[in-house]
């Protein structure tokens, strides 16, 4: 949502960092980085029967259409040179090359891969990036819909990998986004049309978002995550948060969930919600269903909860899935969508300054991951993925931080089942802007750009039994918005500690001592202390 600009004209900061004034650039004002953009949910998709949605294959629903493949492309070094009116659909773009979805420009031709520690690459001045080198790049695709999509809501969505992006539907402009490594999703319907339809995509590297992305990474650009589109029924199942927890016991589960259903339509009717949880035997250890109407325009939480005996618990030793199941059907019991997640009965608690998981203390041996491959930059695929998990049960790792960013959504369906524990760690690190009070965490025009952040985080991640800690980012200061992050991530999610390695021992908004490259006399001082937390290297 595009917000409204602060007034700043009675408040006179220090810093020249501190001041920001209106701009015309939404890639320059750090107010705007969402533009007509879906909220995240967690990753899941419609299928037309159950039995589609317990195998949770995405090409075996009806509902679902992948976008991935080779693009039409235009790269231009500033954003200035981006091609006039490349988004209309009379646009001659034969003489354009193309670009693989996902694919990283640097290792397509395009550019020069820029590798940095700390900074930016260009002068820092926020929110201003450096206009004469801007690399951007012009993307079109055609895409016709399936037949069977004729009535239904229409939905696209990035996985991620841009820093930020407009989207344009048969030449309509669509929304923004800013956020390189978490989800962007715009409902297209109303963009749309009857046989080929025509998306196109304007794809900076740079803006004022990269303040927010300084991580110790190679800097390319390019839409390097999957992208698809995805169909529902005027009333479908918008969003769910499970909580497999266990009895005081860590004996007997003690499961709860909240499910949103939404009725984007014009009338309502009676309907059916069914949640249920099997073993991988197929044996329902839980089944509920609620009765439902809901309003036109409405959406309304369902809430289930029960016990579950005796459930085999999920540990990275012991990686035990269930499979959750959430089905909707008509007054007729005509099933009108169907979707699952994998779960694991779990229950993560500090006591005593020790991290237990189900009761028992976890010595972590973990590491701390990005997501690169060399041959193809930030496009990882399931065999990389699955090697670096085979490389850490052999090396008996535990854990991995997902350093310093959320990594895209297969990775964490594969430490769910193979067993990792996960820090899962927001898409923030504002390094090169020094930790003092000149970092934008302090100044209220930026607060909303660090939340979006968190949350997007949390919403997308939430069902996944790996994820053990929320993590605000790293190396960005700890201004105002970080506590705020933090009380929001607490209050949305009380199965979870949350981690900041910025807040050292000093300040509250940390549940974890997470320091980085302490000396060993540092941490001989500090075993000897009664710390009151857990002590754990990220």
């Amino acid at each position: 949502m595009k917000k409204k600009l602060l007034l700043l004209s009675s408040l006179v900061f220090a810093s020249v960092y501190n001041v920001f004034s209106q701009t015309k650039n939404d890639w320059e004002n750090p107010e705007v980085f969402a533009i007509n953009k879906e909220q995240t949910r967690s990753t899941a998709l419609p299928y037309a029967s159950e039995a589609q949605a317990i195998k949770n294959d995405y090409k075996t629903s009806p509902y679902y259409q992948s976008l991935n493949g080779k693009w039409k492309f235009q790269w231009v070094d500033k954003i200035a040179d981006v091609p006039k009116d490349f988004a209309k659909e009379d646009f001659n773009a034969n003489t354009w090359t193309t670009m693989p979805v996902p694919g990283n420009w640097e290792f397509n031709g395009f550019g020069i891969p820029m590798y940095v520690n700390n900074g930016f690459g260009f002068p820092v001045k926020p929110p201003y990036i450096n206009k004469e080198d801007s690399p951007t790049g012009a993307y079109r695709q055609e895409f016709n819909l399936p037949k069977n999509w004729d009535g239904r809501k229409v939905f696209l969505h990035f996985e991620g990998g841009t820093n930020s992006m407009y989207v344009w539907i048969n030449g309509q402009k669509v929304g923004y986004t800013e956020n390189a490594k978490s989800p962007a999703e715009f409902k297209i319907t109303k963009y749309l049309k009857p046989g080929k339809n025509l998306l196109a995509c304007q794809v900076h590297k740079f803006s004022d978002g990269t303040y927010l992305e300084d991580q110790d990474m190679w800097r390319l650009g390019g839409i390097n995550r999957s992208v698809y589109l995805y169909s529902t029924a005027q009333t479908r199942i918008l969003d769910f948060f499970a909580h497999p927890d266990l009895d005081a016991s860590y004996k007997d589960g003690v499961f709860s969930a909240e499910v949103n259903i939404q009725n984007a339509g014009t009338t309502s009717a009676k309907q059916t919600l069914t949640l249920s949880i099997s073993n991988d035997a197929g044996k329902n250890v839980f089944s509920q269903t609620k009765t439902l109407q809901v309003a036109a325009g409405k959406v309304d939480s369902i809430s289930f909860a029960g016990t579950v005996k005796a459930p085999l618990k999920w540990t990275a030793e012991t990686p035990n899935l269930y499979t959750l199941l959430i089905t909707l059907k008509d007054e007729n019991n005509k099933v009108i969508e169907a979707t699952s997640h994998r779960i694991g009965f779990r229950k993560v608690e500090i006591k005593d300054g020790q991290v237990l998981v189900n009761g028992k203390r976890v010595l972590f041996k973990g590491v701390n991951l990005h997501e690169f491959n060399t041959a193809t930059g930030q496009v990882v695929d399931s065999a990389v993925m699955l090697r670096n998990i085979q490389l850490f049960k052999e090396l008996n790792i535990n854990a991995v931080r997902t350093s310093h960013y959320p990594q895209q959504p297969l990775w964490y369906k594969l430490c769910d089942q193979y067993g990792i524990y996960l820090v899962d760690e927001a898409n923030l690190e504002s390094h090169g802007l020094g930790y003092g009070p000149d970092n934008v965490s302090n100044f209220p025009e930026w607060k909303d750009a660090h939340m979006d952040r968190i949350v997007r985080l949390v919403e997308r991640d939430k069902n996944h039994a790996s994820v053990i800690f929320w993590s605000l980012g790293n190396e960005a200061s700890n201004g105002k918005a970080f506590f705020d992050m933090y009380d929001w991530a607490k209050a949305r999610d009380k199965s979870r500690p949350v981690q900041y390695e910025q807040a050292y021992q000093r300040d509250r908004n940390t549940d974890v001592i997470c320091h980085m490259y302490p000396s060993w006399e540092s941490m001989e001082r500090d075993a000897k202390k009664d710390l009151g937390k857990p002590y754990i290297m990220c």
